[in-house]
């Protein structure tokens, strides 16, 4: 051991007892000396075990002595419990407990220890020591500290996760409630049962019926549709909407002429949800012609504007467009 430091130094080390600038002279021998550190850890760590033991042995005492006061109570005329009052007792106690707080308030106190002496926590095991890797962190080297600092600013780079806005959220339910509505108009096109035929254009539309019940979107928008029926076009449109092709589906709905064709009026409806789907870039071209369903006798559709318009926010997404 270093022979400028006893045992009674170490003591007062551990204990808190020593001035600064001798604690700071032991630290910086212990750094030095492994003999030395081994020695303050050895006393440390049986300072720890003797601390608990005199702790368990005053609550052991302290177990006893109530048994005693127990067993001594007694029951005068009259059914009053007397206590007797042993003043021997109680000082012992209270030595005892006074003994134990300073103990640990000198132990624990953080500033008297060094910083690469691990304090047990709990009751030390049968191996008391660590070694010197243990005790000592490894340092960072030049590299690590790059790689730190890179991890840094990616971490800078990276943005927060911006909040969803209001204008964001109506779009989202617009494109849902499109979606749903539409399905009203698909009637028997998405039905395994098989419809009334067209006799003006039975192949091409039992063709189309068969793809659209498969879900063969993408088939039915690259067949040639130039001269065909106006129910083969409005399928046509229905599977641009399925695949989210929003601007087709309005133009192909669109392109279904009103004069002889009993689909134009779903047609309408079916442009007007694919316009809603693509807000609010299409807000004037949808309101005029929300308008018109509105104002058209006889269409079909026209008391599903109003519910439309307050569900998707209509007012809200184009106001002063």
């Amino acid at each position: 051991m270093n022979h400028n430091f006893n045992n009674k130094d170490i003591v007062d080390f551990i204990h808190g007892r020593m001035d600064e600038a001798r604690r700071l002279e032991l630290l910086k021998a212990m750094e030095q000396d492994e003999a030395l550190r081994n020695e303050v850890e050895t006393m440390q760590a049986a300072d720890k075990v003797s601390l608990y033991l005199r702790k368990e042995a005053l609550m052991g005492k302290m177990t006893q002595w109530q048994k005693e006061e127990e067993s001594e109570k007694k029951m005068p005329v009259g059914g009053a419990k007397i206590i007797p009052f042993n003043i021997r007792r109680v000082l012992a106690i209270a030595a005892s407990l006074t003994l134990l707080l300073v103990a640990a308030y000198y132990f624990t106190r953080k500033d008297n220890k060094p910083d690469f002496v691990e304090t047990p926590t709990e009751l030390p095991s049968d191996s008391l020591r660590t070694t010197p890797e243990q005790q000592t962190p490894a340092p960072i080297t030049e590299e690590k500290k790059e790689e730190i600092a890179i991890d840094e600013k990616e971490i800078d780079k990276t943005p927060e996760p911006e909040k969803r806005s209001w204008l964001d959220e109506f779009l989202q339910t617009s494109k849902q409630e499109a979606s749903n509505q539409i399905r009203d108009l698909e009637g028997s096109y998405a039905s395994s049962n098989t419809r009334a035929i067209n006799p003006n254009d039975t192949s091409l539309l039992e063709k189309v019926i068969k793809l659209y019940q498969e879900k063969r979107y993408k088939d039915i928008s690259a067949i040639n549709m130039d001269s065909a029926s106006a129910e083969v076009v409005f399928i046509k449109a229905l599977s641009f909407f399925k695949v989210k092709q929003y601007a087709k589906a309005a133009d192909t709905f669109g392109s279904i002429p009103k004069k002889g064709n009993d689909k134009y009026y779903d047609a309408q409806w079916g442009k007007a949800l694919a316009l809603v789907a693509q807000l609010p870039g299409t807000c004037l071209e949808l309101k005029t012609l929300l308008s018109d369903i509105e104002n058209t006798k006889y269409q079909p559709h026209k008391n599903k504007v109003a519910p439309l318009k307050t569900k998707i926010g209509f007012g809200k997404i184009c106001s002063g467009k």
